[in-house]
Parts: C-alpha cells; sequence; structure tokens
C-alpha cells in the first residue's frame, strides 16, 4: 500500500503546469525578441559603415589622382600673399594639357583640352560631393616668375548619394590635402 501512494505522488509531479509552460515560453519569447533586433541593429549599422567607407574611398582616391596631376602641373592662379579660394581649378598638366577640377550636381568632374574638355565624372554614383573648393598659394615677384612653388588644398565634403542613403541622411565626411606642386614654372 505505501509503495502504490508513493508511485501516485510521483506521478502527479512529473511534467510542468500550464502556468509554468506559459512563463517559460513567454520569457523564450522575450529572449529571442531582443537578440533578433540587436542582430538587425547590427546588421543596418554594418550597412551604414560598409556605405560610409565606400564613399571615403572613393573620394579618397578621386583626391590622390588629382593630387598626382596636380604635383607635377603648372600655370596656377596668381593668389599673392593669401590664399585664393576657388571653387574649381585649372592648370597645365605635365602633358601641355589644360586640366580643370570642379563639382557639379554632386559629382567631382575633370575636363582636358586633348579630350575637346568634355566633363568627365572621377567619382563613382554613390559618392555626393556636397562641397569642393580649393585653396591656392601662388606667389610671384615683379617679373611674374615663381618665388614659390604653387601650393593647393583641396577641401571636399562628402556625403552618401541619395540613392544608397538609407539611414544616413546628414551624415558628411570632410576630406583636405594640401599638395606642393614639384615644377617652379
Amino acid at each position: 500500500m505505501i509503495i502504490n501512494q508513493k508511485i501516485k505522488n510521483n506521478s502527479h509531479r512529473n511534467g510542468f503546469t500550464l502556468i509554468e509552460l506559459l512563463v517559460a515560453m513567454s520569457l523564450f519569447i522575450i529572449i529571442i525578441t531582443i537578440a533578433v533586433g540587436s542582430f538587425i541593429s547590427a546588421m543596418r549599422t554594418q550597412r551604414i559603415l560598409v556605405a560610409l567607407m565606400a564613399v571615403n574611398d572613393n573620394a579618397s582616391l578621386a583626391i590622390e589622382q588629382m593630387a598626382r596631376e596636380i604635383r607635377v602641373g603648372t600655370g596656377f592662379p596668381v593668389s599673392g600673399a593669401n590664399c585664393s579660394t576657388l571653387n574649381n581649378l585649372t592648370f597645365t598638366n605635365y602633358l601641355g594639357d589644360q586640366i580643370r577640377y570642379w563639382a557639379q550636381n554632386g559629382s567631382l568632374l575633370k575636363s582636358e583640352s586633348s579630350n575637346n574638355n568634355v566633363p568627365v565624372p572621377i567619382t563613382a554614383s554613390n559618392v555626393n560631393i556636397k562641397r569642393m573648393n580649393f585653396c591656392v598659394l601662388n606667389r610671384v615677384d615683379a617679373n611674374n616668375i615663381p618665388i614659390i612653388p604653387a601650393r593647393v588644398t583641396i577641401l571636399l565634403e562628402v556625403a552618401v548619394s541619395s540613392t544608397g542613403a538609407v539611414g544616413l541622411q546628414g551624415v558628411a565626411t570632410d576630406l583636405q590635402t594640401t599638395i606642393s606642386a614639384r615644377n617652379s614654372e
């Protein structure tokens, strides 16, 4: 008889009550929801960072291309003692071609006299040039002979274009570099 009573008591203790099951499922759902939300947030942040890195890489490559050409260029605008701030830069490259750089409609453009001055974008479509200035420091003496080689500072504000700007509205990066021309004209 005692054995049968112990078996009956043990059979009532096996399993979970409905309340225990509901509490466990609720905790599981809450933990999964938090984990999925964190994962989605991390994926969104990663996508934003990849887009910003691509824009910065492309803009840096364009600045490096301009710097190589400016470094061996001549015929820069004369500024006097102060830096002349320009929204475009025109000079002669080492081949004797007239080169012009400027920003228009969010693109960085280049034209060459050897290419009939046809504007060619040198930044990718995901790059939005918000602001671009050139600061040229180039002094000459009374005989128009350069006293110092030209120094050109490129100031660039870039952002992700509107086509890839999910979550990036208002995010822009400033880039700046200064190049000294090797040729003293």
